[in-house]
């Protein structure tokens, strides 16, 4: 028999942990500000104009380490939820009606986190890519997640 508050003090522990990487990080290797400059362009219309485009990105000193830590603490969570589903599939309680649902969410967050994560990390250098790449992988998997969740209630 599993107790609310149980979850609650597991779903705290794991919140707690995330807060305290995240102090640790900024203790020890703190964020600034780097500057990309690319290549000066020349206006059309304008001959006496050279526009430099810059780009800023934060940053730290070892942020692909601890970008690396972040990455396999929350990949291990996801395999961990994966893990569950499967374990819970073939049981059939009245509590737990919409594991299969719940399992379809965790592989729809497990995948699509496998494929932005890289892409976005390549795209670093074009942030307008970046930036819509990650949106719509998020909006797309929390639709698909709401769609997985609450569908299946609605007949």
């Amino acid at each position: 028999h599993l107790e609310p508050w149980k979850l609650y003090a597991t779903v705290g522990v794991l919140l707690v942990i995330d807060v305290l990487s995240l102090m640790i990080w900024q203790i020890v290797d703190p964020l600034h500000i780097t500057v990309e400059k690319f290549v000066r362009e020349a206006p059309k219309g304008d001959l006496d104009v050279l526009i430099q485009p810059l780009l800023e990105h934060c940053s730290s000193d070892k942020m692909n380490t601890w970008l690396g830590v972040v990455y396999g603490y929350k990949g291990l969570l996801l395999l961990l939820g994966i893990f569950l589903a499967y374990e819970t599939k073939s049981i059939s309680t009245e509590k737990i009606n919409d594991h299969r649902a719940v399992g379809m969410a965790i592989y729809n967050v497990s995948v699509l986190c496998m494929i932005t994560a890289p892409v976005t990390m390549i795209l670093s250098s074009q942030q307008d890519a970046s930036f819509a790449f990650a949106s719509l992988a998020i909006v797309f998997s929390v639709y698909i997640t709401l769609v997985v969740l609450f569908v299946p209630k609605v007949e």
